[in-house]
């Protein structure tokens, strides 16, 4: 018995499995060709010439192959071809020949199915799916943040990475259950840069079809960095600050007037000028 390298097809793809079923001989020539899956004693696929002319052999092919199974011999070696090719597919192939006058002769052929991952989910720390949500938070500038990429599916199992950009920051991916893989993307102190990032999660398994993504962007809370000397420096100040001085860091403010007990005016400004 004999066995040829893996091959491996893409589910929905073509798949061929090959066979050598040249006479050891010039004299002989080939009796039956039987086609087995797995420890199956039932041939899934049969080409037999015992009592047929050259070129008018009979065919079997079984229900689970249909007409999605073809036996190619016009070639140097002869394959078992399917098309398209299922997640059932998968597994180890037996051709058995039989030659009229040589012994019998086994080959052994696996074929590996990949089947892409089903989609991706990213959540948070504690499990709560972020999906249909492009744009999550706010979150605080200078605070940390984990975010959770899970890929449903696949064969074999997918790579789970995280992008920003066209950059690659996450790799450490593992198996979290059966037909799960995770990634946990922990930023361990959210910078200004981070306002409207996105990060995306992609996870693929193959070379052959276009990995499954998802992505969220962030939106933050930045902390004031005002740097003026207009700006004032106490409570106080900012309670009675004159709104030319404002006007010179060229952001807009919100004013609201209050009064004191006395009845003074003194003007508020609510929001924070971010530089």
């Amino acid at each position: 018995m004999s066995e040829y390298p893996e091959r491996s097809a893409l589910v929905g793809g073509s798949a061929s499995l090959p066979c050598n079923i040249t006479p050891p001989t010039l004299d002989d020539a080939v009796a039956l060709v039987l086609w087995y899956r797995g420890d199956s004693g039932t041939p899934i696929f049969s080409l037999d010439a015992r009592n047929s002319p050259p070129d008018s052999e009979r065919t079997f092919v079984d229900d689970s192959l249909g007409s999605r199974a073809y036996f190619n011999r016009s070639g140097a070696m002869a394959t078992l071809q399917l098309q398209p090719v299922r997640d059932v597919d998968d597994g180890e192939y037996r051709c058995r020949v039989d030659y009229k006058r040589s012994r019998t002769q086994n080959r052994i052929v696996r074929l590996n199915v990949i089947v892409p991952p089903t989609e991706v989910l990213i959540t948070n720390r504690t499990g709560e799916p972020l999906r249909n949500r492009p744009i999550i938070g706010p979150f605080n500038e200078g605070s940390s943040l984990t975010l959770v990429c899970k890929a449903i599916g696949g064969r074999p199992p997918p790579q789970v990475t995280w992008w920003l950009g066209g950059e690659l920051v996450d790799d450490s991916y593992s198996p979290a259950g059966e037909g799960v893989v995770r990634n946990d993307l922990v930023i361990g102190k959210l910078q200004r840069s981070d306002l409207m990032a996105t990060y995306r999660c992609q996870a693929s398994n193959n070379n052959h079809t276009v990995p499954v993504t998802t992505s969220v962007s962030l939106d933050l809370n930045r902390e004031s960095r005002i740097d003026s000397p207009f700006f004032p420096r106490s409570i106080a100040e900012w309670h009675t600050a004159q709104p030319q001085s404002l006007r010179k860091l060229g952001a807009l403010w919100s004013r609201k007037t209050v009064y004191d007990k006395a009845g003074n005016a003194n003007d508020m400004f609510l929001q924070l000028c971010y530089v």
